[in-house]
């Protein structure tokens, strides 16, 4: 016979001496760089609410260390400052009603992305090694509203050509312990850095008190024109001294500065690229004698130190420099070519000097203090 007999089950839930990690739970929750603290919480139910655990954590290169020996557990959380390390851990509490266990999470750093360079063609991202990966994950923002993986690599690094130097990238370390890493922040590519627009900025000094400001560039056929200016030494414009289209195919640009004042004066070029944005190169600093045919630094001179001297394009190397007390008594006579000229063994205050031609005219005269 194939009776059938009716029955019931019946079960009892109790939350008495029970005990559950809330954080963290994810293998990204806790994330060495971004904080410097994890606020660990539970939710316990324990029939003695002054009772207390002990909080440790574990990983492989360092086994069970302590966090806290006497947490309350009707506290529900403790505050760990994150211990200067790079592993996989799992947190314990220990209690009078028994272990309780998270699941394994990553003590990490989380990956930095940064530029490298950024040209028009192609560009670098690189980014902080993570001891645990073994490949990195490359995200890309395609076509769609999210971030999409597009390959990976083993490298700390990425370099991309064409098309693909442009755009919006993150990394996602791969670990070999099945946990997923956080995804680093993402880094844009546009138009290019400074570096990719110029090679180089510098100087000729020419005679009658000219300078000739020299800008190789490449890329130009994304700038639109070129501005040479003078500038402060904070980077403040002083002056604008020429400004040019630029053209497909010309790679130089030069400007020419006349009646150059003595001292030190600093220059910059402006590219206005064609998208509006506008790039400066790095400011060169030229040290010249103005009207003078010498021009001595810093003033006053130290007797123990080299002389520094700037000369006015054109003055023969061959030209000789003298130093006389006030009685016209000659103490050091230099020629200019050997480069090595010493205050040594002379007196301190102030000493006349005389810059004096091959053909023995002289051509500057002066005082000078030395300290």
């Amino acid at each position: 016979m194939n009776n059938k007999v009716p029955f019931h089950i019946a079960f009892e839930i109790d939350t008495l001496n029970t005990f559950q990690f809330l954080n963290p739970l994810d293998a990204t929750d806790v994330l060495k760089g971004e904080q410097s603290t994890v606020n660990i919480q539970w939710e316990t139910h324990a029939a003695d609410t002054s009772a207390v655990g002990e909080l440790s954590y574990f990983t492989s290169g360092s086994g069970w260390e302590l966090i806290s020996t006497a947490t309350k557990l009707s506290d529900g959380n403790w505050l760990w400052s994150l211990p200067d390390i790079t592993e996989v851990a799992v947190l314990r509490m220990t209690t009078p009603f028994g272990l309780f266990y998270t699941d394994s999470f990553l003590i990490e750093s989380v990956a930095r992305p940064d530029i490298s360079f950024n040209c028009a063609d192609s560009a670098t991202i690189y980014w902080n090694a993570n001891s645990h990966a073994a490949g990195y994950n490359i995200f890309k923002l395609t076509s769609g509203p999210y971030l999409q993986p597009v390959l990976t690599t083993t490298d700390t690094f990425l370099v991309v050509h064409g098309d693909t130097a442009k755009g919006v990238f993150a990394i996602q370390p791969i670990t070999g312990n099945r946990l997923v890493s956080a995804r680093s922040q993402s880094v844009e590519l546009t138009t290019g850095s400074p570096q990719c627009f110029y090679e180089s900025i510098y100087y000729q000094l020419l005679d009658n008190n000219q300078l000739k400001l020299v800008l190789s560039v490449t890329g130009e056929e994304n700038i639109r024109n070129i501005i040479f200016q003078e500038v402060s030494a904070g980077g403040v414009s002083v002056r604008q001294l020429s400004a040019v289209s630029a053209s497909i195919g010309k790679r130089e640009y030069t400007t020419l500065v006349s009646d150059l004042p003595g001292g030190t004066s600093y220059f910059v070029a402006l590219m206005e690229l064609n998208n509006g944005e506008k790039i400066f190169t790095q400011t060169i600093a030229v040290i010249n004698s103005g009207a003078d045919f010498i021009r001595f630094f810093p003033v006053p001179l130290r007797r123990n130190a080299p002389i520094q001297f700037v000369l006015k394009q054109g003055i023969s190397p061959e030209s000789v420099l003298c130093f006389y007390d006030y009685t016209g008594r000659m103490l050091k006579k230099y020629q200019l070519y050997t480069g090595d000229l010493q205050l040594y063994n002379l007196p301190r205050g102030i000493l006349l000097y005389k810059l004096v031609h091959p053909n023995g005219r002289v051509v500057q005269s002066g005082k000078l203090v030395v300290e």
